[in-house]
């Protein structure tokens, strides 16, 4: 099948992307969002979307430099060599990165939060945090730059200039953004470990490594095997979802969730002994009562060995 070109409808606008599926296998496939480098989307990338895709998946490759609107293909070998493309270069990396280096412990329901990361490290497909996500960091990152010059000058106005295109973003006598040439910005984003010995990021370091723990007892063991089918997935009403993978081995993974800061009542059966759940929900003879907001449970049901 060749390229299929979509768009994806934004709160900052249109996102074009591109859909790639196997040339030569029948799906449902599971699904891959491939994120673009620095360059942005180009021949190469849809090369690399391709081999990916025949690997058996689905992927998507989104545009994220879709606010700033359309732009030729870039030559990395022209690029690097060319001081005026390499600033209009940084012009496109700085849309990438919010303006104050907000984290998501601070734009966040920490339920939901929670619940995200239980997502992210229990699902088979390797899992990625951020430096200091693992414990709630309060540190800001920062877009910072090690430029001087023409080039740190073309950062900072292109830096202005994009984050100005935001709703709500504050005028520069009111809230000055930081300086991305600046040392401070480096210095202020630098994480301080000795923080994990507080008690809510203690907290938060409790809940990645509880999760990491089961990750590598219950989920690792079980993927020297290639899956034995597709992830499958459902989404009810009231925002109830339903995955589940098959291992080689035969064993089913189950993740129910309800991204929702809405409760829901009600049964529901589940398949499965439960690896982790959040708090608040009662299983009973394999089914979950009255789900709390914000809830997620991990169910792993064996498969019969002879």
């Amino acid at each position: 099948m060749p390229r299929l070109e979509i768009t994806i409808k934004t709160r900052d606008g249109i996102c074009p992307a591109s859909v790639f599926t196997p040339a030569d296998k029948v799906g449902p496939w599971p699904a891959v969002i491939f994120f673009m480098d620095g360059l942005g989307i180009r021949p190469a990338m849809w090369e690399m979307g391709q081999r990916l895709a025949d690997g058996g998946y689905l992927v998507l490759l989104p545009d994220l430099y879709y606010r700033l609107g359309s732009y030729p293909p870039k030559n990395p070998s022209q690029v690097l060599a060319d001081p005026k493309l390499m600033k209009e270069l940084m012009t496109f990396v700085t849309s990438l990165n919010r303006g104050f280096g907000d984290r998501l412990t601070q734009l966040s329901d920490p339920a939901g939060l929670r619940a995200m990361m239980a997502i992210l490290l229990l699902a088979p497909a390797i899992p990625m945090l951020f430096m200091g996500e693992e414990h709630g960091a309060a540190e800001p990152f920062l877009f910072f730059v090690d430029f001087e010059g023409e080039l740190a000058e073309a950062v900072r106005k292109g830096r202005r200039r994009e984050l100005e295109r935001f709703p709500g973003f504050h005028p520069e006598e009111e809230r000055p953004t930081p300086d991305p040439c600046a040392r401070a910005s480096l210095e202020q984003s630098a994480i301080d470990w000795s923080m994990q010995s507080d008690a809510l990021h203690a907290a938060w370091l409790r809940h990645c490594r509880e999760l990491l723990a089961i990750r590598a007892r219950e989920i690792m063991p079980r993927l020297d095997k290639p899956m034995g089918a597709p992830a499958f997935f459902r989404l009810e009403p009231g925002d109830l979802l339903t995955v589940q993978w098959e291992f080689g081995d035969g064993d089913r993974l189950t993740v129910l969730a309800l991204p929702s800061a809405t409760p829901r009542s009600g049964a529901i059966t589940v398949a499965g002994r439960p690896i982790w759940m959040s708090e608040g929900a009662v299983l009973e003879n394999g089914a979950l009562r009255d789900l709390p907001p914000w809830f997620t449970g991990w169910f792993l049901a064996e498969a019969r060995r002879s």
